[in-house]
């Protein structure tokens, strides 16, 4: 647990300072603007078979991403958000809410204004999960991959649709007839896909 605090502090700091690391260098990006925004709102899917038991249906997901492009082929983005999702089981109503803080990779290939890309990373996540009155808090290390397409629309202005596979575990209340204060591992592994509207500077 102190391993994993340590990783979600020291991706805070990284999230917390990238715009002005990336405002600082934007003289040295290629490609007339480095650095960019982006806002990714979309829907959540979860796909472990945790939460098919758990009945679990598609939630939102979302994040505000800030990124640096290295050159035109390759990005570096840290980003923040959240998401949830609910399910149902044995009569007990279960939510699940988590706020990521994430590094990740872009390899693109711009071919005019069109930018198919791939992305790959990883971040740490805190996670409420409840079921009925209990609730239990956790930290810990997710990662991810999946790929998109941007539009760019100008200079400054693109649009873009993103795919991405999360793998992550959290730790979640597991009562039973006989007792109310169990808890369990639960794998909260899924599908995430986000419209997402961005600005280069």
């Amino acid at each position: 647990m102190p391993t994993v605090k340590w990783v979600v502090l020291a991706l805070s700091f990284l999230v917390a300072t990238l715009p002005g690391a990336l405002w600082a260098q934007s003289s040295t990006g290629t490609g007339g603007k480095p650095n960019y925004a982006v806002l990714k709102g979309g829907s959540y899917f979860p796909e472990s078979s945790d939460m098919d038991k758990q009945k679990a249906s598609n939630g939102f997901a979302g994040r505000i991403a800030f990124g640096y492009s290295v050159n035109p082929y390759f990005a570096v983005e840290g980003a923040f958000g959240y998401q949830e999702f609910e399910g149902s089981k044995d009569n007990i109503e279960r939510k699940y809410q988590m706020f990521p803080l994430e590094i990740s990779g872009k390899l693109g290939l711009p071919i005019s204004f069109v930018e198919p890309y791939l992305t790959f990373g990883l971040g740490g996540y805190y996670i409420k999960a409840k079921a009925g009155d209990q609730q239990e808090d956790s930290y810990r290390p997710g990662f991810f991959g999946g790929g998109g397409l941007n539009f760019n629309l100008g200079d400054s202005f693109f649009l873009g649709v993103e795919a991405r596979y999360l793998f992550l575990k959290a730790s979640a209340p597991a009562p039973t007839p006989y007792s109310t204060s169990g808890t369990a591992d639960v794998n909260l592994d899924g599908l995430m896909v986000t419209g997402n509207i961005g600005f280069r500077f």
